[in-house]
Formats: C-alpha cells, sequence, structure tokens
C-alpha cells in the first residue's frame, strides 16, 4: 500500500500506480473499497500531486 500511496504523491494515476508497485490493479481497487483510512490516504496522495502540478487530469481512483 505504501508503494502505491508513494507512486500517487508522484504523479502517477491509478493504474500506472499499481503497475509501478507491482500490485494487480483488481487488487488496488479491493483496498480503495474495503479500507476507507487507504481510500482517503490515496485521495491525498493525488491532491499533493496535483497541488505540485505533478498529477494526471484523471478523475479520481476506481472504486
Amino acid at each position: 500500500m505504501a508503494a502505491l500511496l508513494q507512486a500517487t504523491a508522484h504523479g502517477l494515476g491509478p493504474q500506472a500506480a499499481a503497475v509501478w508497485a507491482g500490485v494487480p490493479e483488481h487488487l488496488l481497487r479491493s483496498w480503495l473499497a474495503q479500507d476507507p483510512a487507504f481510500a482517503t490516504a490515496m485521495d491525498a496522495a493525488t491532491a499533493l500531486a496535483r497541488a505540485h502540478g505533478l498529477a494526471p487530469k484523471a478523475h479520481g481512483h476506481p472504486r
């Protein structure tokens, strides 16, 4: 999970972050759906990247 948060904070979208972290995308979706704290952390990492002009113009993460 930490690797996904790091990749997201560096500006990768959810799918790219999953690939970079070596996490299957279906597992990422499962974690987001079942772990509200992780979903909130992913939102925060996306906001951090956007604040620094790094995040792609995607519409959130896949839930």
